[in-house]
């Protein structure tokens, strides 16, 4: 019993303080402020797609909201909500673990690979590292449901689909194809087809209950197709160049095509009918899934935190000591530039690492650690604007939505994302006439954009301070 505290007591301890730390530092202005200042939204009374855009499916933002609701508005409060559910996550991959091998060490495998590349690098409330946290849970009650033929986990797993979806869409998609391969693979096994999918039905049937209660589906199904099936599919807006033919070459493909090459080999090394080939099935769908449309760091590192799904079968499965040693050196090699990474590359890849991030934000909406240039930005934006008068109206005319949730301002407009069509630029400038919008900030990037809502701005409103590469326009 002795031999089994002391593993756990340190990975707990690692555990805490190293996603505590990471989670407390960092501050995404686009990514991030789109959830927060949508869930603020909502606390504001306006119905989610009926009063204004968004662009992903209503989970996030709920979730972000009930935080709010519970704790308080800030970004503090929400790092630690997303880090409670992350921590939750993670006890279920140890369960995962555990269905695998008694050995204490080896069940930690996945775990800790999660622990490395997921809410290390993704440290809020994002679609693309929620969705994981949730179809790790899912993964444990389908895993369960096989082992102990229990509906109830099956139906468990159902509702979870859901959540999936209304997260991600793609990986509640994945989820599904994964549910049913492995249901067709295990000839003995259709009659569980039937508890996840009243699972799926009931659930999913709830969230349409909302919308139509809400008034909000005609807008849920017009932005899911502007911004999935046009924005996405049709028009290849959001296409990125695959970061394995980038600078780095063979590395990089090592590195970023792991999960595909690990899955592979669990495949080929378990039997069609053990766990070890269902997490196979598993880690090899989300990652073809989860690759496109944008396949890059910030998409891919949440990816790589499944490496451990596939490595602890395949080394349970593996007999030459050899070929054990040289997997177990690479998974080593795998986690430490999982660990580093998160510490001392760019963090969410464009900013300072968060080993550099320390100046405390003692803005009441922000309350965590970030570089000193954004926390001098956050300081002296708030001053300046509040200087002006705390009622004036603001408009943020690029994607930076959390700057309305730190200076404590409404967007007059309908659309915290910004990359808006012809149309959706009529009305948004409509909006600015309409509600005497008074305040516009914008960037040196920004203000070069031939846009008509750029247009409208140069006509209408005069440059009056810089702060930093951000220009304050007043109305003329």
């Amino acid at each position: 019993m002795k031999f089994l505290s002391l593993p756990l007591s340190l990975f707990s301890f690692f555990t805490l303080v190293f996603l505590t730390y990471t989670s407390l530092h960092g501050l995404s202005f686009p990514d991030e402020g789109y959830i927060v200042n949508t869930a603020q939204r909502i606390l504001n009374y306006q119905v989610l797609y009926r009063d204004f855009d968004f662009v992903y499916t209503p989970l996030t933002a709920w979730l972000t909201a009930l935080g709010f609701t519970i704790f308080g508005e800030s970004i503090l409060v929400e790092r630690l909500f997303h880090l409670g559910l992350a921590l939750v996550s993670i006890l279920y991959l140890i369960k995962i673990g555990r269905l695998f091998t008694k050995n204490i060490l080896l069940s930690f495998l996945p775990a800790l690979f999660f622990i490395a590349w997921g809410p290390s690098h993704i440290n809020f409330m994002a679609p693309g590292i929620l969705v994981l946290e949730i179809s790790i849970i899912s993964l444990f009650y389908y895993l369960m449901g096989k082992k102990e033929n229990n509906a109830r986990s099956f139906f468990i797993t159902g509702i979870g689909i859901t959540l999936m979806f209304l997260t991600k869409q793609n990986f509640g998609a994945a989820f599904l194809l994964f549910c049913l391969c492995d249901i067709g693979i295990s000839s003995n096994k259709k009659h569980i087809a039937v508890p996840i999918i009243k699972g799926f039905v009931m659930s999913m049937g709830i969230f349409f209950l909302y919308l139509l209660a809400t008034n909000s589906l005609q807008s849920f199904i017009a932005n899911m197709w502007v911004y999935s099936i046009e924005r996405i599919i049709l028009k290849n807006n959001l296409h990125t160049p695959f970061e394995f033919w980038s600078p780095g070459g063979m590395g990089k493909l090592l590195l970023y095509g792991s999960p595909l090459f690990l899955s592979v080999l669990t495949l080929w090394k378990n039997k069609k009918q053990s766990i070890g080939f269902c997490l196979g099935i598993f880690v090899l769908i989300n990652y073809l899934i989860g690759l496109r449309p944008e396949t890059d760091y910030v998409h891919l590192s949440p990816l790589l935190g499944l490496n451990g799904l596939a490595i602890l079968p395949l080394l349970l499965q593996i007999k030459k000591a050899w070929q054990r040693y040289l997997l177990s050196l690479a998974s080593l090699i795998l986690f430490i530039i999982g660990i580093w990474s998160a510490l001392f590359f760019g963090y969410y890849r464009w900013n300072a690492p968060l080993i550099t991030q320390n100046s405390f934000v003692s803005n009441p909406h922000v309350r965590i650690w970030t570089d000193s240039s954004t926390e001098k930005l956050i300081t002296d934006l708030t001053h300046k604007l509040d200087a002006y008068g705390e009622d004036k109206k603001i408009f943020i005319n690029y994607y930076a939505p959390m700057f309305y949730f730190f200076l404590g301002r409404a967007n007059p407009t309908r659309y915290d994302y910004t990359g808006l069509f012809m149309n959706y630029q009529a009305q948004a400038i409509q909006d600015l006439n309409n509600k005497e919008v008074e305040i516009v900030i914008a960037t040196s990037e920004s203000k070069s954009y031939q846009t008509a809502l750029q247009e409208f701005i140069n006509k209408n409103y005069r440059q009056d301070k810089k702060i930093q590469d951000h220009y304050i326009f007043v109305k003329n």
